[in-house]
């Protein structure tokens, strides 16, 4: 079956041959042509067996030896490029050879053109193609991490004379040598960028004819079988001319663009993308603006371009464009149709592509939207492209496609949801189609979350509560995606994964967590062009307490790439950014940074800074071109440490262990906990949107924040939600529950980290199962929060105190309560056990004590707690009071009266009871016990053994009366049990004020 596929495949290109096609639509002078989509042959494992040419002359490459080479077709090999295959080197001595079919005439020039990536810029000599001997061919030299493609002849070159140079890893390489008719005009590209060589060139004396013997055609090797290739190889071209002539600019521009589509990659240099007709279907002038990332699909049947879905290779790049309403794994196997001449090409303006630009739209068809991309992308349709597909990775809430014939964008563009998705290659994609005109725009707008709803400069933010993929307790972390922008970390190369821990009263305040345990894990992504877009950047890290070195190496939380072309050969690469736990013996936590060209670091504690021993740490690193600062759980950032420029850094971020890949790196990880990473990359933060992010992090993790006097706690709003200037005694222990919907903050229950907390609140009677449990009662409104801190007294001896007609006891702590918004029913557990001595007997009741002022005279409640094991439980409901509230816990010390019903005395006859209810069998004196009778003094006997007597009860409105009963028929005493506010209630009046409804909550013996 394997052998007719590929004849008929081999028919086809050979028939179609006839027709003329040729890369780009250039047939002339084309000698050999590799393209990894067409002559392939492969054995069962997906290894090349054999690979055809698909030019006039047919040159069959096969393995050298038992040459090990994949083919990256989405099947076993998955080393694709832009949905099209490749195939694989890996630096040895596997490559692929013809030495036996006569293709080349020795005479005249050689042009050769190559797409490939490289997968190490260690310095070495990486042949594309050798069409003969020693050096004779293309490749690519890598000196000191930047690439020059260099055609040599025999051993006379000069790399540096060659080119032009790039620090990029992949591109279109093209060159000629030697063109002996004019050697000075001799010329190499560079994903279209041109450089005239010196001339003359390679060097002085060098020979310039080609060899007249040994001449084959080797792919991934010289003609020695050295200078091994390493990484991906997509396409090889060479067009021989016998005069000793170039390609002509026009003809050149065709073939570079023909791969630049079929790649997507963006040709460095601003010029026109042409079809074979010499067509342009991108113009650089109009479009200059947008020329960044260019890309798209295609159909040009004459320079074989059927390019149906599309993304830039650029690193960080996540659009696609395809034709009609589908995507597929392949490229080939999209079943979607263009016709010849339709091209959509798409380039963006630069910016940065995430939510970041406010645009309010509540009711956008699919949902409501707060911000949008700063990327703006622009559209040239030529040929009428008719419905498109466009995706982008699944993540972003309320994801829209908005499309504009303008630059500008508001709601009154037209906001297409993208509610449909896909799966392509695993990653989840949204969807949406239409129809775009030429010389349209677009843009992505979306509900942006963000840490205190701080947008701006944010880049990533990851948060173990979302995308930490896992099966339960202490199973492994596999892939950790940021809530932000979508970036996945996952497995780095050999390492393994750190663990998921679930939230628990002392872990994270309810809330999860990821466990490093062992050396050598890591969870990461090199492949992101980016981690900071500016020498100014914040980055925010919440950690628990007892982070410990595991090894003698540099031991890392988090680490950032200095520079993405510097990834393997040297242990300062993965040192652009280091939040080090350094290793076993030093107690520094110190701040590593490189500059980009690796020629300086900075290893030093700025500000003597460091983790915070006995509780966790929301660590604020500020990081300027020469300096860094640190700010510890909200407190002021100490003085800075200073060193030389660093430069703007660029590559991914792992945290754990950098030590993988055989890359040279020291940086092994520490053994700890982390909750929360949040990296600002285009800029410092200001001091209030710093205190709205540490707010949404102490508020989640039960921290209290440094400043509170001064610098108050705010929501993502700029709500004031805990003033701390209001009574500077209770700011210690700050903890509550809130809900704050662009943070994706709902805390349901809590507990302050502190080692001296006794108190937890929920908004539902469970202090156990953690923050995320469904089943917890939900904060019914975004901007509601109730947050409570106290007077850290923690002298045990009770103090005696009046509550009205009644003596009691409160313990030492007080509480003050900041209540914003409306959050019904709170409960709240205490630990009392240090005080239980000092109650009067077993069994007495312990009252929460609430009042408008801490001395509890002034809107008094007392709360009866219920004990459950060792812990009391209260319940209240303060949202028609005072939105502060003081509170502590107490008990009665006035003795309990009870008075007995009239009985009979001198002149005064006993009073028979004459009616009752009972749910008994017996009655009157017909029973021994004289029932009712017996009871003496009482209108009204009740008597069950399994009833109780029930009250009138109804929902109390805002105002404070009972619904449905008319204020007109408001009697004293009249007895109604609040459902509401969950007591019972008499209409009666206190110390003579005014009438109204009163909860009875205070056991007593009026006269």
């Amino acid at each position: 079956m394997r052998k007719f596929k590929l004849f008929l495949f081999v028919s086809v290109i050979s028939s179609v041959w006839l027709y003329g096609q040729s890369p780009g639509g250039v047939s002339t002078d084309l000698s050999v042509w590799y393209k990894a989509d067409a002559g392939i042959t492969t054995n069962a494992s997906k290894k090349v067996t054999q690979w055809d040419s698909s030019s006039p002359t047919s040159v069959i490459l096969t393995p050298s030896g038992t040459a090990y080479i994949p083919y990256n077709d989405q099947t076993t090999y998955t080393n694709m490029w832009n949905f099209n295959p490749t195939l694989s080197y890996d630096g040895t001595n596997n490559y692929l050879r013809n030495t036996t079919t006569a293709y080349l005439n020795p005479a005249g020039s050689v042009h050769y053109i190559a797409v490939a990536r490289l997968s190490s810029m260690t310095n070495a000599y990486r042949n594309l193609f050798a069409i003969a001997g020693n050096d004779d061919g293309f490749f690519l030299a890598v000196n000191s991490n930047t690439v020059y493609p260099m055609p040599t002849i025999g051993n006379n070159f000069n790399y540096p004379a060659a080119g032009p140079s790039s620090t990029n890893t992949f591109g279109i390489y093209s060159a000629i040598l030697p063109k002996t008719t004019s050697q000075g005009s001799q010329r190499g590209f560079n994903s279209g960028t041109r450089k005239i060589y010196t001339s003359p060139y390679p060097i002085t004396g060098g020979a310039y004819a080609l060899p007249t013997t040994g001449i084959g055609a080797y792919l991934g090797a010289d003609g020695t079988t050295g200078d091994n290739f390493q990484g991906d190889i997509a396409e090889v071209i060479l067009y021989h001319s016998i005069s000793g002539g170039d390609l002509t600019d026009a003809d050149l521009q065709k073939i570079h663009s023909y791969l630049a589509i079929k790649y997507g990659i963006t040709l460095e240099a601003s010029q026109n993308y042409v079809s074979s007709t010499g067509s342009t279907v991108w113009n650089e002038t109009i479009n200059t603006a947008y020329y960044h990332n260019v890309f798209g699909i295609a159909r040009d049947d004459t320079g074989t371009l059927y390019q149906k879905q599309s993304k830039s290779v650029n690193l960080s790049q996540k659009l696609i464009v395809g034709a009609g309403n589908s995507l597929f794994n392949t490229n080939s196997a999209n079943t979607n149709t263009l016709i010849d001449g339709q091209f959509l090409i798409v380039g963006d303006n630069g910016l940065k592509q995430s939510l970041s630009i406010p645009l309010l739209y509540p009711t956008a068809p699919g949902g409501e939207v707060n911000n949008r991309f700063s990327s703006v992308w622009k559209v040239q349709n030529t040929g009428n492209t008719g419905t498109v597909t466009i995706a982008w990775p699944k993540g972003t809430s309320n994801l829209h496609l908005v499309r504009s014939t303008n630059e500008s964008f508001d709601a009154a563009d037209q906001f297409i949801p993208m509610t449909l998705e896909t799966t392509l290659n695993g990653v989840v994609y949204n969807m949406a189609t239409v129809t775009f005109n030429n010389g349209e725009f677009f843009t992505f707008a979306g509900y942006a979350h963000a840490p205190g709803g701080v947008v701006n400069n944010l880049g990533y933010w990851y948060r173990a509560d979302k995308n930490a993929v896992n099966t339960g307790e202490g199973t492994d972390v596999t892939s950790w995606t940021d809530f932000f922008s979508g970036t996945v970390s996952s497995k780095m190369y050999e390492n393994t994964f750190p663990k998921y821990v679930k939230g628990a009263a002392n872990y994270f305040n309810y809330n999860p967590g990821i466990n490093f345990t062992a050396v050598k894990q890591s969870l990461g992504n090199d492949q992101i062009a980016s981690t900071v877009t500016s020498t100014d950047y914040d980055i925010f890290t919440f950690t628990k307490e007892g982070w410990a070195p595991l090894n003698n190496a540099n031991n890392r939380i988090f680490s950032a790439l200095a520079n993405i072309n510097f990834q393997r050969g040297d242990i300062a690469y993965w040192d652009g950014i280091g939040v080090n736990k350094r290793f076993a013996g030093n107690t520094a936590d110190e701040v590593e940074s490189v500059t980009v060209n690796i020629t300086d670091r900075y290893l030093a504690v700025p500000g003597g800074i460091n983790f915070a021993a006995t509780i966790p740490s929301i660590m604020y690193n500020r990081f300027g071109n020469t300096t860094v600062s640190r700010g510890l759980n909200g407190g002021a950032n100490g003085a800075n440490g200073v060193f030389s420029p660093r430069g703007i850094l660029t590559g991914g971020h792992v945290f754990g262990s950098t030590i993988f890949n055989s890359n040279g790196s020291d940086n092994d990880n520490a053994a700890g906990h982390i909750g929360e990473a949040i990296i600002y990359g285009s800029g410092n933060l200001t001091e209030t949107e710093r205190r709205r992010v540490d707010s949404y992090l102490a508020i989640k993790y039960g921290l209290t924040l440094g400043r509170t006097a001064t610098n108050h706690y705010l929501s993502s709003a700029e709500t004031v939600v805990w003033n701390g200037a209001q009574n500077t005694s209770y700011n210690s222990n700050i903890f509550g529950l809130g809900r704050d919907d662009i943070s994706a903050l709902h805390q349901k229950v809590s507990v302050s980290v502190n080692n001296a907390a006794i108190l937890t609140m929920a908004t539902s009677n469970d202090f156990v199962t953690d923050n995320l449990d469904a089943s917890r009662t939900v904060i019914s409104d975004d901007q509601e929060f109730f947050i409570a801190g106290d007077n850290n007294d923690t002298d045990l001896p009770m103090v005696n105190v009046t509550l009205g007609s009644n003596t009691g006891k409160i313990i030492q702590r007080k509480w003050l309560s900041q209540r914003t918004g409306t959050l019904e029913n709170t409960y709240f557990q205490a630990d009392l056990s240090a005080y239980e001595g000092q109650f009067n007997i077993p069994g007495t009741t312990v009252y929460m004590v609430i009042g408008d002022d801490d001395t509890f005279t002034t809107n008094r409640l007392l709360i009866p707690g219920t004990k459950v094991g060792n812990k009391w439980i209260f319940n209240h409901n303060f949202d028609s009071e005072n939105t502060k509230r003081y509170f502590t816990f107490g008990v009665l010390t006035t003795e309990v009266c009870y008075k007995p019903g009239a009985i009979a005395t001198a002149g005064n006859p006993a009073l028979i009871s004459k009616v009752g209810i009972s749910s008994l069998t017996r009655a009157g004196i017909q029973n021994s016990d004289n029932w009712p009778a017996v009871r003496n003094g009482a209108w009204l006997v009740l008597e069950a053994r399994t009833k109780g007597f029930v009250v009138n009860r109804m929902p109390f409105d805002t105002s404070g009366n009972p619904e449905g009963i008319p204020a007109a028929d408001f009697v004293e005493g009249m007895l109604v049990y609040d459902t509401t506010n969950k007591c019972l209630k008499m209409y009666t009046s206190q110390n003579g004020g005014s009438f109204a409804w009163f909860c009875i909550s205070t056991q007593t013996c009026p006269d």
